[in-house]
């Protein structure tokens, strides 16, 4: 008789389950998303390609470069509360909402695919849209 109990637990590890446990069905756990991201500061350079993703980010976003593309997901999609800082030439800022204040230096900047108008916005060269 000693055999019997021996032979039940050899079955439940065979099969993976040990005795007594109960089978539930999978769980996904989720974490919310944080409201706002942290720039923290961001400098863009020369050239970069920067893809900003469908959040609010708060913060600083600097393009101290020429020929650099920053792209959003779309105006009201992609929001900055905070200052977009382009000082440089050809440089391109599209798909975001600014609440804040934009700053642009250079020439030739395109920042016409963009929402700024909950915005204070200064603008100093030539050619530059918004």
């Amino acid at each position: 008789m000693r055999k019997l109990p021996l032979m039940l637990s050899a079955i439940a590890l065979v099969g993976l389950i040990p005795a007594g446990c109960v089978i539930l069905e999978p769980v996904t756990i989720s974490r919310p998303r944080p409201s706002a991201v942290e720039l923290d500061d961001i400098t863009v350079g020369h050239n970069d390609s920067v893809r900003l993703l469908s959040r609010t980010y708060t913060g600083t976003l600097r393009v101290r470069a020429n020929s650099a593309t920053i792209t959003g997901a779309g105006p009201g999609r992609t929001i900055i509360r905070g200052d977009v800082v382009v000082r440089g030439n050809a440089n391109t800022v599209t798909g975001v909402t600014v609440i804040g204040s934009v700053s642009v230096s250079g020439n030739a900047n395109d920042l016409q695919g963009s929402d700024l108008s909950r915005a204070e916005v200064t603008i100093r060269g030539q050619a530059n849209r918004y």
